[in-house]
């Protein structure tokens, strides 16, 4: 009878010892902690949410990150951040993120559903978030926990944030790469069919004109240009415009003059060349009659 007791009593020390372990292991595992960041964006609740998420760490990451060691974008970063920490408290309280903050959106979407794998390497834990690029291409951000001493874990930092930023970097430029392409195709269309240089003298004023033809080998009409006349010969490099009513197929002749200065020298040597079409006409940007506009650098959408 005693023995049995004894058995028993051992049993159950040793199921309760247990539970109390296992319990004790899930309360300290990055999954439980990142049930508990979930639980604290679905109830609203701020401080639960700022004890799993070490918020200024993550966004001292960031600026770190985006500065890359030059001191003003790390003291302009620190600006920004102390503006950004009560938008996120904000974001937590209203239970939703800024429209425009795809981290915000990400975390919110991951959170909500299925709770991500955790790639635990000893106090060190890693799950990612997927969200799209700027340039909308998928990317997995990775992010970090850490243990603390009190056994719980929390996020502190955004591990791959400079992979983020140097695809969106190649995505920007392979953006303005295409729109410029788009903006010389557009500006070609304005041909420069003929031109001509001539020396010409009124009493005692002279001047150097230049006789443009042009021709609209696009299908729309062309109500006005800018650019450049340039005589590299001689140094010379002055700015264009013009109003024009050229339709598609159509081609008409324009005529730009400028003084000769004595104290110019630049337009003393265009005056000397005469009778030349040595110079170039460098077309930069051309309006239309459906009130668009192209310009070469200019790389908005």
């Amino acid at each position: 009878m005693k023995r049995a007791l004894l058995i028993g009593t051992a049993a159950v020390i040793v199921v309760g010892g247990g539970s109390a372990y296992g319990w004790r292991e899930w309360t300290h595992s990055p999954t439980y902690s990142l049930k508990q960041v979930a639980s604290a964006v679905e109830h609203r609740d701020r401080y639960e949410f700022e004890r799993y998420v070490d918020v200024d760490s993550v966004l001292q990451s960031f600026v770190a990150d985006a500065a890359d060691g030059n001191p003003l974008a790390t003291a302009l970063g620190g600006a920004v951040l102390t503006q950004l920490k009560p938008q996120i408290i904000k974001a937590i309280e209203d239970g939703s993120a800024p429209p425009d903050s795809q981290f915000g959106k990400g975390i919110q979407t991951t959170l909500g559903g299925r709770l991500p794998q955790i790639d635990r390497q000893g106090r060190n834990a890693y799950f990612t978030i997927d969200l799209s690029t700027k340039g909308g291409a998928p990317f997995a951000l990775k992010i970090h926990m850490t243990q603390v001493p009190d056994g719980y874990w929390r996020i502190d930092r955004v591990a791959n944030m400079k992979e983020l930023r140097a695809v969106e970097e190649q995505e920007e430029a392979a953006r303005k790469a295409a729109i410029a392409k788009a903006n010389e195709e557009k500006l070609s269309k304005l041909v420069v069919a003929a031109k001509l240089h001539t020396s010409i003298r009124e009493g005692w004023s002279r001047k150097n004109r230049f006789q443009v033809r042009l021709e609209n080998s696009g299908d729309r009409t062309v109500t006005g240009l800018t650019g450049h006349i340039r005589v590299p010969s001689a140094g010379f490099d002055h700015a264009i415009k013009g109003r024009l009513d050229l339709g598609p197929g159509a081609s008409d002749n324009v005529v730009w003059e400028f003084d000769v200065n004595q104290f110019i020298e630049e337009t003393e040597r265009v005056y000397a060349l005469g009778e030349t079409d040595r110079f170039d006409v460098d077309i930069e940007s051309l309006a239309f009659s459906d009130g668009t506009k192209v310009a070469r650098g200019d790389d908005s959408p």
